[in-house]
């Protein structure tokens, strides 16, 4: 598999075509991440990331940046791990992407389970638990939702926001209110 993976890359580089050379090196650090070689995992995933983030493939950025994430959290670098987590966060919430946010607060969970604070991780925890229902992330508008403790869910991107707001603290969507 890893033959044919590089011979794919080649390929992709002298096409030009990068969308599949970032899978190229992504699927190459896999395979290398799952024979437990976790250093040339992460340079391949760092590759795959800077093409990612230069080009704007956004859900695949995100993965790159969980990919690595769980290396140097198995590997003991929280720190590092914590800085890619928080980043995922943040693009997952302006893209509005469920799958990516919830990977992104486990890694963190993770983190802070880690290193002890049982708190954070707590309520993180919570977090988790309240947007795991949100599987995909629906276009659409109309009135929220409120949840059983009064928070709002949010129309457009199905994530809980405060009570009282009158937008979506993740994607900006406007609430109406009849």
């Amino acid at each position: 598999a890893m033959k044919n993976l590089k011979e794919a890359e080649q390929l992709c580089k002298e096409k030009g075509d990068v969308w599949n050379l970032q899978c190229c090196f992504t699927n190459q650090a896999l395979i290398l991440e799952d024979c437990g070689d976790l250093e040339n995992a992460m340079q391949l995933y760092k590759k795959a990331e800077r093409i990612c983030y230069e080009t704007g493939f956004k859900k695949d950025y995100l993965a790159c940046l969980g990919n690595q994430a769980s290396i140097l959290i198995n590997i003991g670098d929280l720190e590092s791990a914590m800085q890619l987590s928080k980043e995922m966060e943040q693009v997952s919430k302006d893209i509005g992407d469920i799958k990516y946010l919830l990977r992104s607060l486990n890694n963190q969970g993770r983190i802070f389970l880690d290193r002890g604070e049982l708190g954070e991780a707590k309520r993180l925890l919570k977090e988790i638990v309240r947007n795991s229902d949100n599987k995909t992330v629906k276009k659409g508008y109309g009135k929220p939702q409120y949840t059983p403790e009064g928070d709002i869910v949010c129309p457009q991107c199905k994530l809980v926001c405060r009570k009282g707001s009158t937008f979506c603290i993740w994607c900006k969507h406007p609430f109406k209110f009849d």
